[in-house]
Formats: structure tokens, sequence, C-alpha cells
């Protein structure tokens, strides 16, 4: 037997196995669109990820936004510590940089409309004015001032007065005294106290907090800003994910994609895998060839 019949069978077993297995690679994706022979489609035309790319973006759309993206992972994402001080960072610049004075209200007219702040404004005024007659109708003020006014009373010096009060007489002084106090706060105090407190927010709101964080040096602003933006994450995550719509933009993305380009992005990541296939078809067809001739 000459050398030409023995290394011929190795060598074509090779030569199919490598194009049967390149014929079959480029399948994947060739031809681009389907083949028509007068109304019938040629078949495997067009390829098979071109037949099935609608399906393929569905699938990988569900798959990253049910496991790879879900709340767990954009939470995590969130708080990681690069973005929580890209946050803080970004929030320290805005009150340290600049010539306009930084305030409550400018911050507020940036990411709301001015009647959504007055809204705001309005409830936190009604909150610390709640909070505050709750507080006066617990200790009892008007009882407070009346004893306390009686007393400071028994330790004047009254002079011949002294004589006409007693502690009987302060006693029937100070209870009539502290029903009335206490009477006159539920009546019209709540209103005085939330003019104050409205009038003490108006001023608070107009106050450059750059002065302020520079006035009060043991806060730490920016400890303060990741602590509100970890519980606002922290509250908002899944309204966040529904937000981002990923499955949904992911199968977009896919679907419009040209079937070229997306060829060319599967390459980019399985190359040298389709490679080795082409090659280990040359491979097991040389082997089968080489077991021809031993056989």
């Amino acid at each position: 037997m000459s050398v030409i019949h023995i290394i011929s069978g190795p060598v074509i077993g090779a030569a199919i196995g490598y194009f049967t297995n390149y014929i079959a690679v480029k399948m994947l994706f060739r031809p681009y669109y389907p083949i028509k022979a007068g109304r019938f489609t040629l078949p495997f035309t067009p390829g098979i990820i071109p037949r099935r790319k609608n399906a393929l973006a569905e699938a990988v759309g569900r798959a990253v936004g049910s496991s790879l993206l879900g709340e767990g992972e954009i939470k995590q994402i969130l708080l990681s510590r690069g973005v929580k001080e890209a946050v803080s960072g970004g929030a320290l610049s805005a009150l340290s940089g600049g010539k306009e004075e930084v305030t409550v209200r400018n911050l507020a007219a940036s990411c709301m409309s001015s009647e959504t702040y007055e809204v705001y404004k309005a409830q936190l005024v009604d909150y610390i004015t709640d909070k505050a007659a709750e507080g006066i109708d617990k200790i009892e003020l008007g009882n407070v001032i009346a004893t306390q006014g009686a007393g400071a009373l028994k330790g004047m010096d009254l002079g011949v007065m002294a004589m006409f009060i007693n502690d009987n007489t302060i006693a029937a002084f100070a209870k009539p005294m502290g029903d009335k106090i206490t009477e006159y706060i539920k009546r019209e105090g709540r209103d005085k106290i939330r003019t104050y407190i409205y009038e003490e927010v108006c001023k608070g709101e107009e106050k450059d907090l750059r002065e302020l964080g520079r006035k009060y040096e043991q806060i730490d602003i920016k400890q303060i800003i990741e602590q509100a933006y970890t519980r606002m994450i922290d509250s908002k995550a899944d309204d966040i994910v529904k937000e981002f719509h990923i499955a949904e933009t992911i199968r977009e993305k896919i679907q419009n994609m040209g079937v070229k380009e997306l060829e060319e992005l599967v390459l980019s990541v399985m190359k040298n895998e389709l490679n080795m296939i082409v090659n280990l078809g040359a491979l097991i067809g040389f082997v089968i060839g080489l077991l021809n001739i031993l056989l």
C-alpha cells in the first residue's frame, strides 16, 4: 500500500470533519435572510439564530430581568460603596460649590415643582405643630404655670398683703388660673404655635446649607446623605427595578439588532470556542480515517 493511500483516508476524513463543522457553525447565522424559490422557502434559511432571534431576545430578556438583575441585584449595585460615595460626593459638591446660595428651597426647586414643595412644607409645619400641641397637652402646661406662679407668690415679700394671702388663698387662685390657661391653649394655642413654627420654617428654608455645615462641624453631612439615600433605596428598590424595565429593554435591543451585528456580538464572545468545534471536527475525521486503515 502506497504512502498516498495510507494518508489519504485520515486527510480526507479530517477535511470532511473540518468543513462539516465549519458549515454547521456558519449555518448558525447564515444566510441572514430566507431564500425563496417561488412561493417556497429553502430549508435551513435563514440561519438558526436569525430565525429564532425573537425567541432568543425573549429568553435573554427574561433571564436577565428575573435572575441576573432582579431587585436584590439592583439594590446591591445601588447600595455599593462606590455608588453611595458618588451620590454623597455629588450632593456635597453641590453644597460647597457655586456662587449661588444653596438653600432648602433651591434644592427642592431642582427636583420638584413649587406647588409640590409648598404642600410638603405645609405638611411639615402641621406635623411639628401637632407634636408640639400634644407635648403641651401631656405636661398640662396651664397647671404647671399656675403651680409655679403660686410657688413664686409664696416666696415673695408681700408686706401687709401677706396677712390676706395664705396657702388656701393661693390654692383657690391657682386652680382656676390653671384651668383658664389650659382652656386658652386648647382654643387658640395651636394656631399661635403653628404661626410661630411656620415663620421659623420659612426662615430655615432660606438659610445657606453650606454655612450650616461649617457652623456645625460635628455633623457628618456626608453620612446623613448616605443614610437617607440607603433608606430610600431600601424602601423603593422594587419600584426602581420596575421603572428600569430591564427585561423589556434587553428584549427590544436584541430584536432591533441587525443579524450581522448579532453575529459579531456572539463571535466576540465565542469565537475561540466555535473555532475549537471546527478543529475538533477535523481531528475526529482524521482519527476515523486512521482507524479505517488500522482496522
